[in-house]
């Protein structure tokens, strides 16, 4: 191969390589624009949330499983999470995976009895919707669109 030849197929294969790492940065903020940003539970977060803006909590666990299908289908679906933004929920996360009487009166207090549990909170604190077990984007989707505070 003649030198003229390494040094274009050299400048091709560097140019080829910016293209990818370009893409896969292209990519990679997309696909962060596209999710939510949950925030960690905590009775004051709840708090400074009031007469702002509804949240929407999640009640989770490491070894629920009904948790984790949730977390890959519903959460990060397109179209629950361009609603969520849409609606400016406030998106919490309840880690219940050390299941004491304390998290468990958490759970109770916000109307749950079994994971995966997920309640919405209106602007006044109230209770608004919640579902139970294993539901689709178009359930959750369902109870952002019907909260009207």
């Amino acid at each position: 191969m003649a030198d003229g030849e390494k040094g274009s197929n050299t400048i091709a294969v560097v140019s080829l390589s910016i293209l990818v790492i370009l893409s896969l940065t292209i990519l990679m903020t997309y696909s962060r624009s596209q999710q939510l940003a949950w925030h960690k539970y905590s009775p004051e977060l709840i708090q400074s949330a009031a007469n702002k803006q509804p949240v929407l909590i999640k009640f989770t666990a490491d070894w629920c499983t009904g948790c984790k299908t949730l977390e890959t289908t519903v959460y990060q679906h397109p179209q629950f999470v361009t609603r969520a933004k849409q609606a400016n929920i406030l998106p919490v996360t309840a880690d219940l995976s050390d299941f004491n009487q304390r998290n468990e009166d958490l759970l109770q207090q916000y109307g749950g009895e079994i994971l995966p549990y997920v309640v919405l909170i209106d602007r006044n604190g109230d209770i608004n919707n919640q579902l139970h077990g294993i539901f689709s984007h178009d359930q959750i989707i369902e109870i952002i669109s019907s909260n009207n505070n």
